[in-house]
């Protein structure tokens, strides 16, 4: 009788969770992205191999583009990639920005990996960044964070000399993170 109780307050509880607990796919069922196709909403997109945009993307207020391991997104001068939902550079992956990249609101972008913007790219950051203890971060474009905003930095955070920087939002640095403005 005791185990038939347990049992039926388990499967219960089982239940109860199962419905209320969000969804999240996690990268062993996400979409390998081909960096042509729209992104659409509720879907998380892998990048694992070496892409090239050179047009405009968005990502989704529920979507998630995120750049694995040994995965290499580069954006040409004529690419713009607008973020609505997460923006993730993973640990071993590079991005490579010459183009225009916008977090907007209500996206998030995540640098575990290594995050390089050249002098022709432009940061529009209206949105919280983190760059963890691994991510590297250097810029030698423009870079503009919003106020209200935050940039958490745990690992490297470079501007270069040649860059145009507006920061009107919050700087958060880890005791042993590397924060460097040249010029």
């Amino acid at each position: 009788m005791l185990k038939r109780f347990i049992i039926g307050v388990f499967a219960a509880v089982t239940c109860a969770v199962s419905i209320i607990t969000p969804t999240f796919r996690s990268h062993a069922d996400s979409v390998e992205w081909d960096g042509k196709s729209e992104i659409k909403d509720g879907v998380v997109y892998t990048v694992t191999r070496e892409l090239t945009v050179n047009g405009a993307v968005t990502v989704p207020k529920n979507a998630k583009l995120h750049v694995l391991a040994d995965g290499s997104l580069k954006l040409t001068p004529k690419s713009k990639i607008t973020v609505r939902g997460d923006f993730g550079v993973f640990k071993g992956a590079t991005v490579l920005l010459s183009g225009e990249l916008a977090v907007r609101p209500t996206g998030s972008l995540l640098v575990h990996g290594t995050l390089l913007a050249s002098v022709s790219s432009v940061m529009n950051v209206n949105a919280n960044m983190n760059i963890y203890a691994d991510g590297v971060f250097k810029s030698s474009g423009v870079f503009k964070l919003y106020s209200e905003r935050t940039l958490t930095n745990k690992g490297a955070f470079t501007l270069l000399k040649s860059g145009s920087v507006t920061v009107s939002g919050k700087i958060a640095n880890a005791k042993n993170a590397r924060f460097d403005v040249q010029g």
